[in-house]
């Protein structure tokens, strides 16, 4: 039970306002790019410890360079479990998998933090 209080929790802040996602451009089809073997897999957490590494999270649908700084998501509030509505930035530079969660909703990924298979 808690495996799965803590996983809806996770999934629950990937949830992106759809306005956003189309602001990440897929840069693939591209041969200089590595990442792009991975669209169209299934993508699984790896660069994580514990229960949740592993985890499918979703199909890989894309891969979108982002700038330090620049917006990567929006999670949605949860007023009930008094969890505010959060903006996160890219931290870095750096290659970012766009993820479909299987409902609709597109999220971003940093590419080193997810396995392609």
């Amino acid at each position: 039970m808690r495996k799965i209080f803590i996983l809806g929790i996770i999934v629950s802040g990937l949830v992106t306002i759809s306005s956003i996602a189309s602001a990440w451009q897929n840069i693939c089809p591209s041969n200089d790019i590595y990442y792009c073997d991975s669209v169209g897999k299934d993508a699984y957490n790896s660069n994580v410890t514990g229960i949740l590494r592993g985890i499918r999270v979703g199909k890989i649908i894309g891969v979108s360079w982002r700038p330090k700084g620049s917006l990567i998501g929006i999670s949605e509030a949860i007023p009930s479990a008094g969890i505010p509505e959060s903006i996160r930035k890219s931290p870095r530079n750096a290659y970012y998998y766009i993820i479909n969660d299987g409902d609709g909703k597109s999220f971003l990924r940093e590419c080193v933090e997810i396995d392609g298979r």
